[in-house]
């Protein structure tokens, strides 16, 4: 064995050494952070139930001033039915936040309750009932929010952001240049539209969506930019879903999105295994020199 194919061999050995940490590392961040991200996107949802809680509640919405004069007694006797009162208009000092509990579990060792065990409902506040004179608005309402999935559903939402992501990176090869935090931003994405939508049209457009907005980003090794990456990847996840809510979508031929989710992640993973061949072995040789 001649020096050159040493050292070119002591240079291969540096480099899968490099790709082979900067994989852990971002298995680690993919797996943390996608459940971090779901389990956030549940606790976004939580509140806490506004409560009236007026010592004048008894007397009406807007209880009317009153103090007994002669005209309240009769013959030394109280005749009057009206409470003394003074003016007096609710206000937000007259309403208390309570907590609503829909996990419908006890506390235990197994289980402590937590955000998550809240969710959003729609409690009527304005104390009157609907009649001729009163036609209930959106001021007759406030927001509180529950739990609106259980814990399975947020394990189905993990189990399929990682399945999104496996599957995307499955066409790409376990080395390449190509940023593995950008599947794991589309997975995250997709977990998300399964806990706030639950259609397969939702998750399908979201992956689109996010692999069309971040799926340039290389990777140059585990380092501290990868974070930054990450959370550009995951952002990338979220507009995807915004963007399928409000019926902004990528469509086949904006550049390498093609029709229908499987031709688009062919192309990605044709783009990260064959087209970034090149720029790999330039990120390698560039890494090594440093």
């Amino acid at each position: 064995m001649n020096e050159t194919s040493l050292k070119r061999m002591i240079r291969d050995h540096k480099a899968r050494a490099v790709w082979i940490a900067v994989f852990l590392v971002l298995a680690v961040f993919v797996t943390a952070l996608t459940f971090g991200t779901l389990r956030k996107s549940v606790q976004a949802q939580t509140y806490t139930k506004r409560v009236f809680a007026c010592p004048y509640a008894e007397f009406g919405a807007d209880p009317v001033a009153h103090r007994h004069n002669d005209d309240c007694y009769e013959e030394g006797v109280l005749i009057c039915t009206l409470p003394e009162l003074e003016a007096h208009t609710h206000s937000d000092d007259c309403y208390t936040e309570q907590r609503v509990l829909v996990c419908g579990q006890e506390e235990s060792n197994g289980h402590v309750h937590s955000d998550a065990c809240y969710t959003e409902q729609t409690v009527q506040v304005c104390g009157q009932e609907e009649s001729a004179g009163h036609v209930h608005d959106d001021a007759c309402y406030t927001e509180t929010k529950e739990l609106s999935c259980g814990k399975e559903k947020l394990y189905r939402a993990l189990v399929i952001s990682n399945l999104t992501a496996i599957h995307q990176k499955t066409g790409i090869g376990t080395l390449s240049a190509f940023c593995g935090a950008v599947s794991a931003g589309a997975g995250a994405g997709a977990g998300i539209a399964y806990l706030i939508d639950g259609s397969l049209e939702a998750i399908d457009h979201t992956v689109v969506n996010a692999l069309a907005i971040v799926s340039g980003i290389v990777c140059d090794g585990a380092k501290a930019s990868c974070a930054a990456k990450i959370a550009s990847s995951v952002d990338a996840g979220i507009l995807g879903f915004q963007m399928y809510r409000n019926g902004q979508d990528f469509r086949s031929g904006d550049g390498i999105v093609m029709k229908g989710i499987e031709n688009t992640i062919r192309n990605i993973a044709r783009l990260g295994k064959e087209g970034m061949k090149e720029t790999n072995e330039e990120i390698i040789s560039m890494m090594v020199e440093n």
